[in-house]
């Protein structure tokens, strides 16, 4: 009985397991951006590298979670990404958006509002700061199809800083991977199965 019970678990948690990744997914998200815009007065250059993390929308993908770096001055200043901010807007009312990803041609791309978060990187004096004193970042889609970024620190100066952009899923684990999940819950589960049940004493 207890070997049944154990087996409808173990079914049961492998149908959540398969549901749940059915409807989330990995992407890795690339902006690197080559050249100043005409009016730039500080910052830049900026790459940003980072994991995303995301379920299904119908065709769409909503970002639920973000990690990754932001570099600027060629590579000289590296900054964490902290957090994925809330939409619709930021905390430093700096910028709308709505944290989804579109499919296109070859991988997928960002709306007019496009994915916003926060960064370690410092907030010059008169501009505002999101929560923890970091600086507020947004890639989105131009006006002119481009994709572009910009910042707390630039988002009062200058234009934003336009660039290249890939957003593609991330590789699936290796098989190894897989098979080493799968026997560490079988693992867990017979532990579980073997442990004796404790009586109460009479």
């Amino acid at each position: 009985m207890k070997k049944m019970g154990f087996l409808a678990c173990a079914a049961i948690m492998a149908g959540i397991a398969s549901a749940g990744a059915a409807n989330a997914a990995t992407f890795d998200l690339t902006f690197t951006n080559g050249a100043y815009p005409s009016n730039a007065v500080c910052c830049g250059l900026y790459t940003v590298t980072a994991v995303l993390q995301a379920t299904q929308d119908g065709a769409n993908y909503d970002v639920t979670s973000i990690t990754g770096t932001v570099t600027t001055n060629s590579g000289a200043n590296s900054y964490t990404i902290e957090q994925l901010a809330s939409p619709p807007t930021t905390s430093d009312g700096y910028y709308g958006f709505d944290n989804v990803l579109l499919p296109s041609a070859g991988g997928y791309t960002l709306s007019n509002g496009g994915i916003a978060f926060y960064a370690s990187a410092p907030v010059n004096p008169g501009n505002t700061a999101g929560p923890n004193g970091w600086s507020s970042y947004n890639i989105f889609l131009n006006t002119d199809n481009s994709i572009a970024l910009t910042n707390s620190n630039s988002n009062n100066v200058n234009s934003p800083f336009e660039g290249t952009l890939t957003i593609v899923p991330a590789p699936a684990p290796e098989p190894a991977t897989w098979a080493m999940m799968l026997l560490g819950m079988i693992g867990l589960g017979l532990t579980a199965y073997r442990r004796p049940s404790l009586k109460s004493a009479v």
